[in-house]
This record gives C-alpha cells, sequence and structure tokens, in this order.
C-alpha cells in the first residue's frame, strides 16, 4: 500500500513513473519532509523507514509483538497521510486543468 500511494505520488510531482529503486527510496523522505514541515515530516520519513523494516519481519519474523503493534499504528497512520497528500495532489491537478 505504502510503495502505491508513493508510486503515485511521484508520478504526479515528477510527471513520470520512478524508474530506478533508488528513487523510490529517497523520493518519499525528501517529499514527507517538504510537505509537512521538519518536524512533522521527521516523524513520518521515520515511520516509512519503519515500512521497509516491518516489510523485511514479514520475511525473517525478528519484530517482537511489542515493536510490530507500535510499527503497525505508526505505519497506518502514514498510509492515512499519504493518502491524504495524494487526494490533495489530485484535487490541485483537477483544477489546474479546467
Amino acid at each position: 500500500m505504502v510503495s502505491c500511494l508513493v508510486n503515485a505520488l511521484y508520478l504526479l510531482e515528477e510527471g513520470k513513473p520512478s524508474s530506478r529503486h533508488g528513487d523510490s527510496c529517497k523520493f518519499p523522505q525528501e517529499f514527507l519532509i517538504s510537505s509537512d514541515g521538519e518536524r512533522d515530516g521527521k516523524e513520518l520519513v521515520n515511520a516509512y523507514r519503519k515500512v521497509e523494516k516491518f516489510h523485511a519481519n514479514f520475511y525473517h519474523a525478528f519484530l517482537d509483538e511489542d515493536e510490530f503493534g507500535r510499527s503497525a499504528a505508526e505505519i497506518l497512520q502514514l498510509i492515512r497521510h499519504l493518502g491524504q497528500l495524494l487526494n490533495d495532489r489530485i484535487s490541485d491537478a483537477e483544477i489546474k486543468i479546467k
């Protein structure tokens, strides 16, 4: 879910799909900080990093139950935030088209 939202935001911001994995890792961190200000953006970047850790946990099951729950809560908050950003960007694009 997070990667789909990030890919959609990248497409809207850059005008083309991301073609490199490095862009997919770098873009969300820069985008989250620039779109939400320094403090909130850094918290969102930390949540984004947990997405990668959460993904690795799927294959290796190394998170304990408490860390898993905290990470899941932060990731869900990040998903809601990315969804709202995407919705805002789509609305802005629709206004420009009209």
